[in-house]
């Protein structure tokens, strides 16, 4: 690839005064060549890559976004996330055929006591019906993993309430110890899980891999949130020891049938989720981190499914293929 060509048509089109792109780095073919987007104070604002690639003998780029404002280092630029993104999508198809990226989009948000990380892919997606990029037309590159994206958000989304609640206790049930909640050795509750088969047949191996690798106490506690906040259903059948009693009784109220689903039980706090992050109340922080790490548990549990990797343009796409359900903001 011709790199002076490449700075050329990068540097025609500035957004801000002062703003220019330069090369960073290059493979010895010149078939990846990683750019650099400051803006007028020489702060670092964006990192992209230009690949070529040759398919059926035809040869074509594509840019890949390594991270937009992202690091500590590139949060001092004075260009909007918005002007970077469009000013990117704007060399399509001239310059490059298409776009790249992988959505790792979330926010930092720092509490006296805590610090809590939200992925903004998540849980835009589960209220306002679509993730982060795809406000900016980014979709999953093919659309058979669209259709599925869209349908297992709008499957979780009207999940009755009260069947999660079971279901979260079945969960931290086996690490109910002496009126806490602390992860216990895995033979514990492997044996445990074993006995579930009528009620999780398909989901019993990802939730022994999810406790044996991944859960850790601050999650368990978090997904537990559910019940601490809304409480259990008294009409639900719940395995009972005497520590699970006391837990019961220190921790969560029994409660009438709901008839709600998942979606109508969060929805009220949907209107917090665009003051984040700086709406710092510490109720509200602690609240979309239950919905974040219970969104996660569900996504390890092949629940849920969201890819990483997204494309614009993507023609295959229609947005909303699933008619997920959208908050109203």
């Amino acid at each position: 690839m011709n790199i002076e060509s490449l700075l050329t048509e990068f540097n025609k089109r500035p957004i801000s005064y002062g703003m220019r792109v330069e090369l960073y780095k290059m493979n010895h073919q010149r078939t990846r060549i990683t750019f650099d987007v400051l803006d007028e104070f020489n702060n670092a604002c964006m990192r992209f890559q230009v690949v070529e690639r040759v398919i059926d003998k035809k040869t074509f780029k594509k840019m890949v976004l390594e991270s937009i404002l992202y690091y500590d280092y590139e949060k001092k630029c004075n260009i909007s996330f918005t002007k970077l993104i469009e000013w990117a999508k704007s060399f399509v198809p001239d310059v490059v055929k298409y776009i790249d990226l992988e959505d790792a989009s979330h926010i930092n948000i720092k509490t006296d006591n805590n610090t809590f990380k939200v992925r903004l892919r998540v849980i835009r997606k589960f209220f306002l019906g679509e993730s982060f990029y795809e406000k900016f037309k980014f979709f999953p590159k093919d659309k058979h993993s669209r259709e599925l994206y869209d349908k297992t958000f709008t499957t979780l989304q009207n999940i009755p309430f009260d069947n999660m609640c079971l279901f979260i206790w079945h969960l931290i049930y086996p690490f109910v110890i002496n009126d806490t909640l602390k992860i216990r050795e895995i033979d514990n509750f492997t044996r445990y899980y074993d006995s579930l088969n009528d009620i999780i047949p398909h989901n019993e191996f990802y939730l022994k891999q999810l406790c044996t690798f991944i859960l850790t106490n601050e999650m368990l506690y978090a997904i537990a949130r559910n019940l601490f906040v809304y409480g259990f259903p008294q009409h639900l059948k719940r395995p009972f020891s005497e520590a699970h009693e006391d837990f019961f009784k220190k921790h969560i109220k029994l409660r009438k049938p709901s008839s709600k689903t998942l979606l109508q039980i969060w929805s009220p706090y949907a209107k917090h989720f665009m003051k984040l992050p700086k709406d710092t109340d510490e109720d509200v922080i602690s609240f979309f981190d239950m919905i974040d790490t219970t969104l996660y548990l569900f996504e390890k549990l092949n629940v849920l499914f969201v890819p990483f990797d997204l494309r614009y343009p993507n023609t295959d796409n229609i947005s909303n293929i699933s008619g997920q359900k959208r908050m109203r903001t």
